[in-house]
């Protein structure tokens, strides 16, 4: 029978790779954690920008005057609930024309927007809520918004 002979030294050294793998295995779920809500977060922005865009899409290509916001409003809102955004409505969606002016005011092809701008105001994302994190968490407020030209010309009296 032949026998081990042990050291002091590797006695010592017993639980040093247990050790080892329990450091960098929480470094690693801590980094995958990571990425996943970044992730997540950069899934909602994308998803918001992309409504934000069929709204201004249907706004620069409406006629006749004046502007159906519900309509867009309303378009934003299903294509954030689809994507799966949650808590989202219309009070978060904002439309405006010619960067200052309210687009319901407008009322004859006189007065036609020369843009139409749709973003989101008001929306905010907890990170860390899908996957708890040792890190400060908080609300992370998404405002995408899009611009798009007024494509109607003036004396419009069908869609464009």
């Amino acid at each position: 029978m032949v026998k081990t002979k042990f050291t002091r030294r590797g006695r010592a050294e017993c639980g040093a790779a247990a050790v080892e793998f329990a450091i960098v295995i929480s470094l690693l779920v801590l980094i995958l954690g990571g990425i996943i809500e970044f992730g997540r977060v950069f899934w909602y922005f994308d998803a918001l920008t992309k409504a934000t865009r069929d709204g201004a899409r249907y706004l620069s290509t409406s006629a006749p005057l004046p502007l159906d916001i519900s309509r867009a409003e309303t378009l934003v809102v299903n294509a954030a609930t689809l994507a799966g955004l949650p808590d989202f409505d219309a009070t978060n969606v904002k439309v405006r024309c010619d960067n200052d002016l309210s687009c319901p005011g407008l009322t004859s092809p006189a007065t036609a927007p020369g843009y139409v701008r749709v973003e989101i105001t008001g929306y905010s994302v907890a990170f860390g809520s899908w996957f708890a994190m040792p890190l400060p968490s908080g609300d992370w407020f998404l405002t995408p918004h899009t611009t798009m030209r007024y494509m109607c010309e003036a004396g419009a009296t069908t869609s464009c």
